[in-house]
């Protein structure tokens, strides 16, 4: 057994007694989540399951995991009984379902949070993946991948004066039940 200890994205220290073979990715938010987690290659033989997404991540994420059918879909909201059933070795979830942790941990089921909400965020927590999959070397590529590419736009920008930036506003349009709404992410998050 090779045991893992690390610390999350919560400044906790997790304890994995085992490269975990079995991984749940559990809570609200769990999009943000398994985008990452599908940057390593050998999570579509270690995750099995997901819960359900609302941003249609599942449909891409259908297309790159050749054993996406395989995978359990559980509910956003699912409580610890649902998750223990699914049997894994380790759960990853966003720190804003932090409720569950006790839970899980009553059921010794250990949690790794993780937040991918800022640029610092994202490399601590590709970091942190990469210690779960015992795989530091990828986690490392993705991590000097993204610096790469923010250093980039960085040199370009950098360059302008701040009262000449461009300024950008995204925005989230959905209709439903002839309802539009419109939502805007805080400037601090990652999207």
């Amino acid at each position: 057994a090779t045991e893992i200890r690390l610390t999350d994205a919560l400044g906790r220290e997790v304890v994995l007694p085992d490269v975990p073979a079995r991984v749940a990715l559990i809570g609200k938010g769990v999009f943000m989540v398994a985008d990452a987690v599908y940057t390593f290659p050998e999570t579509d033989e270690l995750v099995t399951a997901v819960a359900a997404m609302n941003q249609k991540s599942s449909k891409f994420l259908s297309m790159i995991d050749v054993n996406w059918e395989e995978k359990a879909e559980i509910d956003k909201s699912a409580g610890p009984e649902q998750i223990a059933a699914l049997q894994p070795d380790c759960v990853i979830m966003k720190t804003t379902n932090q409720e569950l942790c006790a839970q899980l941990e009553t059921l010794q089921i250990p949690v790794v949070y993780l937040d991918f909400e800022t640029p610092e965020q994202y490399a601590r927590d590709l970091g942190i993946l990469g210690q779960v999959f015992q795989n530091p070397e990828r986690a490392m590529q993705l991590v000097d991948y993204f610096g790469d590419r923010t250093e980039a736009v960085s040199a370009v920008t950098n360059g302008i004066e701040a009262e000449n930036r461009p300024s950008t506003l995204l925005l989230d349009y959905s209709v439903n039940d002839g309802t539009v709404a419109l939502k805007v992410a805080p400037s601090n998050w990652m999207q």
